[in-house]
């Protein structure tokens, strides 16, 4: 639910971009450790926006959230307001012209 969420926001959002834009949705599973646990993800989506003024050529700059929690805990202090923070960069950024001269913004 979360996730369908998001990708609606990040769509209504491009709806109104001013500059070019990518958008993918990249969905994967895997096992991993992290300070001596185990653990196994499944099924895991990333929303993938890049803006871009020089046709996706440059280098980019990487802003990156997530919008999971550990499990048994609520998960909105978790990240949530990077998620919030990182979808109202989204909108202005993607109204701003003049700032994308050097750069090209990638939000994962």
């Amino acid at each position: 639910q979360v996730f369908s969420f998001l990708l609606d926001r990040v769509r209504n959002l491009l709806l109104l971009s001013r500059v070019p834009h990518l958008l993918d949705v990249q969905t994967g599973s895997g096992i991993g450790n992290w300070r001596g646990a185990r653990f196994v993800y499944t099924n895991v989506s990333n929303l993938l926006v890049r803006l871009s003024m020089n046709e996706f050529k440059r280098e980019a700059i990487l802003f990156s959230c997530h919008y999971d929690s550990a499990l048994g805990s609520p998960g909105a202090s978790d990240d949530g307001i990077a998620v919030v923070a990182q979808l109202e960069l989204l909108r202005l950024m993607s109204q701003a012209l003049y700032l994308l001269q050097h750069y090209d913004l990638l939000f994962i």
